[in-house]
């Protein structure tokens, strides 16, 4: 970009030279063998419009973050999964080509589990007789199409009954944050780690597996939840318990495991083939 200006100075300063050579008047015109004037008529001047050309480089080189919404993949499913589109048209069969749009509501059935690709290093399976609402998929970019020009990722999902399973993993220096919302709570992911998330009409029930999450519940202050503990909705405790401690949190911990290494193969294959 400097190489650009200063080849265009140079450029400047060969016009003057030209146009000062057709002129009518005599004492523009430079005598054989004498010096040819400087364009600048001193140092201080040079400098200021120097100065101003590095400033328009810099800001030529600047653009406004440019965020756009997105549409979540699928990458791999069990039938039956249905889906309804941001129209709140009929529901559809949900195939390896879905293209899963924000406004999207989508609803697995008997046996049937859905994985997803919701954005770059966020990966999620729906359960069997699972139901969630796609509320946001939005990435900011900075105009600037060179070097890391990823700002920041946000997603927004709504899990209206069922479960969902997500592994969360940060990608370079962007901001990233994932948000998993029910009546009662909602999970909020932004470092590194594996979560379940689960809720019916009588409970909602927040499993770490890997890493740290935080939970605000409805009207209440946020708490942490590390890998290894879970907290449910309603209930006596106040901070989270430990999953070795509970029956049910040993049978999410290790179905979350074994699930973990099926979405990092998918996240591997789903990368190459997505920028964001």
């Amino acid at each position: 970009m400097l190489s650009y200006w200063f080849l265009l100075l140079s450029t400047f300063k060969h016009r003057i030279v030209a146009l000062g050579a057709l002129s009518c008047k005599k004492k523009s015109r430079p005598y054989l063998g004498s010096p040819v004037r400087p364009i600048f008529s001193t140092p201080v001047h040079a400098a200021i419009l120097v100065s101003a050309l590095l400033w328009c480089a810099l800001l030529s080189g600047c653009r406004e973050d440019i965020t756009r919404q997105v549409a979540a993949t699928v990458l791999s499913l069990h039938d039956p999964v249905v889906f309804q589109g941001p129209a709140r048209s009929d529901f559809r069969r949900v195939t390896l080509q879905t293209r899963l749009p924000c406004g999207s509501r989508i609803k697995t059935l008997d046996d049937g589990w859905l994985n997803i690709g919701v954005l770059s290093g966020m990966l999620a399976q729906v359960s069997s007789n699972s139901e969630i609402t796609i509320q946001e998929l939005k990435i900011t970019k900075n105009g600037n199409d060179t070097g890391d020009a990823m700002r920041n990722r946000v997603a927004n999902i709504r899990l209206d009954r069922g479960q969902i399973t997500v592994l969360f993993t940060r990608r370079g220096n962007a901001a990233a944050r994932l948000l998993v919302h029910t009546d009662r709570a909602t999970a909020v992911a932004d470092s590194d780690c594996l979560f379940r998330v689960q809720t019916d009409s009588a409970r909602t029930r927040v499993t770490c597996v890997l890493g740290k999450i935080n939970a605000s519940p409805n009207g209440q202050r946020a708490i942490a939840i590390g890998a290894g503990y879970f907290q449910q909705w309603p209930s006596l405790h106040t901070e989270p318990l430990p999953t070795a401690d509970d029956a049910a949190g040993q049978i999410d911990v290790a179905a979350s495991l074994e699930l973990e290494n099926q979405l990092r193969g998918l996240q591997a294959d789903w990368q190459k083939r997505r920028p964001f």
